[in-house]
Order: structure tokens, then sequence, then C-alpha cells
């Protein structure tokens, strides 16, 4: 019987130090993304994870933060945008120009999971959020009507990380493109329409 107790706290030791090394980690990398006036800028994204709950079970690792730091050319850069308020999980999905010579840009989020939504008091339906660049800060609001349709040009599929080096717009259409990415991540819409992006 002490062979068996033995084992079992030796197991469960062994585990609680395994799931305190998965406490948190970090992805970077680079991508090309183009805006819907043509221009082709670069985007470092930094995306934090965190453990969600128990170790093994659903949710392991939950987006706790992400970092957005545009290149518009050499030399001139967006302010950071900083995603993430610790209570839900967001993945961006646009990043676009509204006036350039306004300097006004907005990116698109979507909430990992549609109960964050209700958390948010967002309408589940329609679980975006609109980061909006206004007098050199971001603003954060429920996405607006007219940009509903709005394709994504930021990556969705992770898979093609690859040691931080940079991912660029045809290998990210194409891996995003793949049948297995929820819809709702391909394009800003209404959850019940079955209409394509």
């Amino acid at each position: 019987m002490n062979k068996l107790v033995t084992i079992a706290l030796t197991f469960t030791m062994a585990m609680t130090v395994l799931s305190c090394g998965l406490g948190s980690k970090e992805r970077s990398w680079q991508e090309d993304v183009q805006l819907s006036d043509g221009r082709i800028v670069q985007v470092e994204r930094r995306e934090r994870y965190r453990t969600g709950g128990e170790w093994g079970g659903p949710g392991d690792l939950q987006r706790e933060s992400t970092e957005l730091r545009v290149s518009l050319a050499p030399g001139k850069e967006l302010p950071v945008l900083k995603i993430g308020d610790g209570k839900t999980s967001e993945v961006p999905i646009i990043l676009d120009v509204v006036d350039a010579s306004a300097q006004q840009y907005f990116a698109i989020t979507i909430l990992d999971h549609q109960h964050q939504a209700r958390v948010a008091g967002l309408d589940i339906r329609k679980p975006y959020y609109e980061y909006l660049l206004i007098d050199g800060a971001w603003k954060r609001r429920a996405v607006s009507d007219e940009r509903m349709g709005r394709k994504a040009n930021l990556l969705i599929s992770l898979s093609l990380i690859k040691d931080g080096g940079p991912v660029s717009i045809g290998a990210k259409e194409a891996a995003d493109s793949s049948p297995g990415i929820d819809h709702r991540f391909k394009c800003v819409r209404i959850s019940s329409s079955s209409a394509p992006c």
C-alpha cells in the first residue's frame, strides 16, 4: 500500500511541476499585410498565453494579450496596439486604413469563445471588437456595421509561424483559406449567416 501511495504522490508532484512550467508562453512573428488601399505594411505580432484551467484540460493555453507593431515605412510606425484586457481572449483578424492622410487606421478582433461575448456584453452573433486609431491612441468599441463582410488580412492559422520569420501574404492566404478554420475568423460576419466570406 505504501508503494502505491508513493507512486501517486510522485506522479502528482511531477504533474504539478510540469503544469507550473506551462504557466505562460509567448510567440512572436512578422507578417506582411495588404491594406485596402493597396499598400503592404509589415506587422510584428507578439502574443502571450496563460494556462486557462486544469492541467491538460480544455483550453489549457488561453491568449492573454496581443501586441501589434505596424511599420508603414522605414522609420514610420503606428502606435503599438495592445489587445486584451485579461478577462477575454481576442484574436486580431483585420488591420486596415480609414484615411491614410489623417493617420486613421482600424483593427478588428474576434473573441475566442462565444461565452466571452456574453460576458463582455456583445451580441453573440457579432463577437467582434473594433480598435480605432484616433488622435494617436487606439480606442476599443463594438464593431460598426460598416465593417461587416470585411475579409481577414492578418494571420489566423498559426501553423505558418517558424522561428519568428516573416509570413508572406500568399502563404497566409493559402493557410487561412483552410476549410477547418471557422468562418467567423475569416471575415467580419453575423455568425448565423451562411454566406461565405
